[in-house]
């Protein structure tokens, strides 16, 4: 018996930002790679740190900006998006001092996998749902184009070993 999953409708106003997490779900793939392929770490460290200042950064940025300004300053969701979104952050910088830091890579994968699905399954539903058609429009015009994708422009792709 096969269960079927349907891909979750985005409005156009979350579109941008859910492909960027694909993105993001892919530096987390790419590092469980990188574990099982055992690259050294400052190599899968180094590729954390550029992801993370051309693309991970910014998408944080634009989502607190524009996504998540209809909401109230105490609202549950917004303060979880936030503290997670300060705690792959300074875990980050973290890494930048002690790229050989196993523990560090792993809490960085495993919080941004699971803020990742957090952020899609339970805070974009809940914004959808408070939108009005005109916010809609206005955030989706913003971000209209190609999202992000920082590993174009990265040559070490430790991710891909040769057989």
């Amino acid at each position: 018996m096969s269960i079927s999953v349907k891909p979750i409708k985005r409005s156009k106003a979350l579109v941008r930002f859910s492909q960027e997490h694909h993105y993001n779900l892919l530096l987390v793939w790419k590092i469980k790679e990188g574990f099982r392929h055992n690259i050294d770490l400052s190599r899968i460290s180094d590729y954390i740190i550029y992801f993370y200042d051309e693309d991970l950064l910014i998408h944080f940025k634009n989502e607190e900006a524009d996504l998540f300004a209809i909401l109230k300053e105490d609202h549950p969701l917004l303060i979880r998006a936030i503290e997670e979104h300060q705690q792959l952050c300074a875990i980050v910088e973290k890494i930048r001092i002690d790229k050989y830091n196993l523990d560090l890579i792993k809490k960085f994968s495993e919080l941004l996998e699971k803020h990742i699905r957090f952020e899609e399954r339970l805070l974009f539903n809940y914004l959808e749902s408070k939108y009005s058609e005109m916010e809609v429009i206005k955030i989706g015009e913003k971000y209209k184009g190609k999202p992000i994708d920082a590993s174009d422009n990265w040559e070490d792709k430790f991710w891909i070993t040769k057989k």
